[in-house]
Order: C-alpha cells, then sequence, then structure tokens
C-alpha cells in the first residue's frame, strides 16, 4: 500500500469544514475588524501565502528524508 505524500496532492476538505463549522468551540471566535481590515488591505492571496510559510517553517515536514536513520 503506497501512500502519496506529495505536497502538491489535492484533498476533498468537504466533510472537516462541515464538521468544523459545527463545533461550539470553534464558533466562539471571530476576526476582529483590525483582522478584517487588514485581510481586506494584503488581500486573500498575501494571507493564504502567509498561511504557507507559516505552516512549512513551524511544523513537521511531512515527509523526512532521513527517517529511520536517525541515531537512537
Amino acid at each position: 500500500m503506497e501512500s502519496d505524500t506529495s505536497p502538491d496532492k489535492e484533498y476533498d476538505l468537504t466533510d472537516l469544514f462541515e464538521r468544523l463549522s459545527k463545533s461550539t468551540f470553534r464558533s466562539r471566535f471571530h476576526l476582529s475588524k483590525k483582522d478584517k481590515e487588514y485581510i481586506a488591505e494584503k488581500g486573500l492571496a498575501t494571507i493564504r501565502k502567509h498561511a504557507e510559510d507559516f505552516v512549512a517553517k513551524r511544523l513537521a515536514p511531512a515527509v523526512i528524508p532521513n527517517d529511520g536513520k536517525q541515531t537512537p
């Protein structure tokens, strides 16, 4: 069984977002006026790029080239 770990793979996230939209916890968070102004000023494409950079730099990579070869 081979898994596709390509970063360009598209996923259908419809079910995920449907479940998240019903989360009581998540429904308590809202963008502030300042946040909305920032998004309007910068544009969604820029916000998306910032998010991609943040995830790439701050979270562990999905594929680690030397996984299993590190010193225990």
